[in-house]
C-alpha cells in the first residue's frame, strides 16, 4: 500500500489518513470506549488534526537523509503487519 515512507506519512497529513490511524490507535485503549458520543466525537477530531499535524511536521523537518535511513525499517514493518493482518482476517473469516 505504501511504496515507502514519505508516502505513507503524506497519506497520514490528510484527513482521511489521520482519522483512519487515529480510529485504529483509540480502539487500542479502553479509555476510548468508555467515553461518551459527544466526547468520543471531539477526542476523535483533535487526535486527528494531531496526527495530521504531527505526520506534516514529520514532512518540513525530518532531513532527507535520516528518511532514507527510516525507509527499509519502515518497508519491513510494513511488510510484517501486512501479513500478520492477512492472517487474521484470513482466520477471521474461515473460524466456524
Amino acid at each position: 500500500m505504501f511504496e515507502n515512507f514519505p508516502v505513507f506519512m503524506t497519506w497520514l497529513a490528510t484527513g482521511a489518513g489521520a482519522a483512519v490511524a487515529f480510529s485504529w490507535l483509540a480502539e487500542l485503549f479502553p479509555a476510548w470506549h468508555a467515553l461518551e458520543g459527544d466526547a468520543k466525537k471531539l477526542v476523535s477530531a483533535g487526535g486527528s488534526v494531531l496526527v495530521a499535524l504531527l505526520a506534516f511536521f514529520g514532512l518540513q523537518y525530518i532531513p532527507a537523509d535520516v528518511i532514507a535511513e527510516i525507509d527499509p525499517f519502515f518497508k519491513l514493518i510494513c511488510g510484517v503487519l501486512g501479513v500478520h493482518f492477512s492472517g487474521q482476517l484470513f482466520h477471521s473469516v474461515t473460524k466456524k
